[in-house]
């Protein structure tokens, strides 16, 4: 008897950076939390060349701290070694630059791979990485749905989940992460700015997500 052989499965990859900047071409990771599930999950932590005292007021990560980090040659060697095959990475947002419309924390990945000699399209060719997915957008869809109800940038300004001074008046809905995870689970999110805590928070916000998708039959 032909035993059929089964379709192997994509592995999702949750994953969030903090970097030195917002320049993906230029600014440097500091950490990544790369997340499969519990029992699976990899902390990058790499020493940066180039120091930015402004990352480290919004990341809570001393220059002393990452100055005592592996080089960024070998945090990336044992990342390769854990990134399995055929997978997707899963993101909060894709960001509007000076670069067009980007993912950006893929975008820093891959310019930190490139940068220490890996080949273009290096994830796509020797890890068969498939195109990532946005959470941000399907937060969006899901409102527009009507399956939750997303905050005011001017609520997410006195509930301190930004400190964007045009977001103390507006009107606005707001899709940052902090904001949605609010109008999700009625709760402040845990450390934000912190790339494990984020991770988390965005597997609860995507597992929600979901949960509505399966009630309602709602492609989000």
């Amino acid at each position: 008897m032909r035993v059929k052989k089964q379709k192997a499965k994509m592995i999702d990859i949750f994953l969030d950076c903090e970097t030195t900047g917002l320049n993906p071409m230029v600014d440097e990771v500091i950490e990544a939390f790369f997340y499969i599930d519990k029992s699976n999950s990899f902390h990058l932590k790499c020493r940066p060349l180039d120091w930015s005292y402004e990352a480290e007021d919004v990341h809570k990560i001393s220059y002393q701290t990452a100055m005592n980090y592996p080089e960024k040659k070998d945090a990336f060697r044992e990342l390769l070694k854990w990134l399995p095959k055929d997978f997707r990475f899963l993101t909060w947002v894709n960001k509007n630059t000076m670069l067009g419309h980007i993912n950006f924390d893929l975008a820093i990945i891959v310019n930190e791979l490139n940068l220490l000699g890996c080949k273009n399209y290096y994830l796509e060719n020797e890890y068969k990485m498939k195109p990532a997915i946005s959470i941000l957008e399907l937060a969006k869809n899901a409102a527009n749905n009507r399956l939750f109800t997303p905050i005011l940038g001017k609520d997410a300004y006195k509930l301190g989940i930004t400190n964007r001074i045009e977001s103390k008046t507006s009107n606005r809905q707001s899709f940052s992460q902090g904001s949605v995870y609010y109008a999700l689970f009625g709760e402040l999110p845990s450390n934000s700015h912190d790339a494990k805590d984020d991770v988390l928070n965005m597997v609860k916000i995507y597992n929600k997500l979901l949960s509505f998708k399966n009630e309602n039959q709602l492609l989000i």
